[in-house]
């Protein structure tokens, strides 16, 4: 707001023009769009680095992401990431691969806060994300195309990093709970927080659905039950040297 004490009739127009003049400038400073923050990925080359600086194509998913369009499952919010492809032999909890660029499911390396997940008991050693669920998740980095040079064979397709949250600020308790069709339930109960240098996060989450019967010819439901424990817990001792518990 703006305002002028004039006195006298000769100053009066010369003050009004000056008045519309500030009201156009600000005006239009308003009308600017805020400049937005550069996107940060580690993934790529292993130190925080602008997307726009990376020569590989990236894709970052957020956890405001994940909860704005309610993924439950991590192969949900996967699946529309351009260049990858995801497939499921059957219902809930079934058998599922992970295809990046045409590569085989065993070319994509598959990291959790950057420690290699795969699955032992698979042929091909592939990592196994059909029982992941995202509550814990603060963001998915993918890179695609070859990342051999930082992470050897296994990344002959690309990178998934599945960050979990930190925590941080006064401790929070957050119990969340859902249910569907198919006596689809699903309860999370959640606790963060943390100091400038400590930090922790804990997730209890509980799924369970009758689902539904993958074959044509058969009345019997596919049921899947999922309970998941997520941690992390973490101490900053020095500006660059922290210690985690994952």
């Amino acid at each position: 707001m703006y305002a002028w004490f004039v006195r006298g009739a000769a100053n009066a127009s010369r003050i009004a023009v000056l008045g519309l003049v500030c009201a156009g400038s600000v005006a239009a400073q308003e009308a600017a769009p805020d400049e937005q923050p550069e996107e940060i990925v580690v993934t790529a080359t292993r130190i925080e680095t602008e997307v726009e600086q990376v020569g590989s194509s990236v894709t970052i998913i957020t956890a405001e992401e994940l909860e704005e369009k309610q993924y439950e499952f991590v192969i949900e919010a996967l699946r529309l990431v351009p260049g990858i492809a995801v497939r499921r032999t059957g219902g809930r909890g079934s058998q599922t691969s992970i295809f990046t660029r045409g590569t085989d499911s065993d070319h994509t390396l598959v990291l959790v806060d950057g420690v290699q997940l795969h699955d032992p008991s698979s042929p091909t050693g592939a990592a196994e994300l059909s029982h992941m669920l995202v509550e814990n998740i603060e963001r998915i980095e993918i890179v695609r195309g070859p990342q051999s040079t930082l992470y050897g064979s296994d990344a002959i397709g690309g990178v998934i990093n599945i960050i979990t949250k930190k925590g941080a600020g006064k401790p929070a308790l957050t119990l969340r709970g859902e249910a569907g069709s198919e006596n689809t339930f699903s309860q999370q109960l959640s606790l963060g927080g943390g100091s400038q240098r400590t930090y922790y996060s804990v997730v209890f989450d509980n799924y369970a659905t009758d689902g539904s019967s993958a074959a044509v010819s058969d009345s019997e439901d596919d049921g899947y039950r999922n309970t998941t424990y997520s941690t992390r817990l973490g101490h900053q001792i020095k500006d660059n040297f922290g210690i985690d518990l994952v």
